[in-house]
């Protein structure tokens, strides 16, 4: 295999679709997503900042909230171009996730 050889193989229509603007479905779901992904490193950076928290995620530790964010978008847009329902399940996640963090803000700010 080539250096240059993705280690997945991706058939000529994957190629396409990836060259494609997202737009329809894959354009939404992207968009819910990246919402809910900057809100939740906003919640998470605001209760750290706080001391309300500390963070469990050692990912995070490393690459920081900006790599996060950066990370989920470029994984959702190549998900959005090729599968875009497959991604509900990671949205319903995080407005789960983001909806547990501001409920603790809430209660112990008030």
């Amino acid at each position: 295999m080539d250096a240059w050889e993705a280690p997945i193989p991706f058939s000529t229509r994957d190629r396409v679709a990836l060259s494609q603007p997202l737009e329809g479905e894959a354009l939404l779901v992207f968009l819910v997503l990246n919402v809910l992904n900057v809100l939740d490193a906003l919640l998470t950076w605001y209760v750290l900042r706080r001391g309300l928290a500390i963070e469990g995620n050692p990912v995070i530790g490393v690459i920081g909230l900006p790599g996060k964010i950066v990370l989920v978008a470029i994984a959702g847009w190549i998900v959005a171009r090729l599968m875009p329902r497959s991604l509900i399940v990671p949205i319903v996640a995080l407005g789960l996730v983001a909806l547990w963090t501001l409920t603790g803000v809430i209660l112990t700010t008030t």
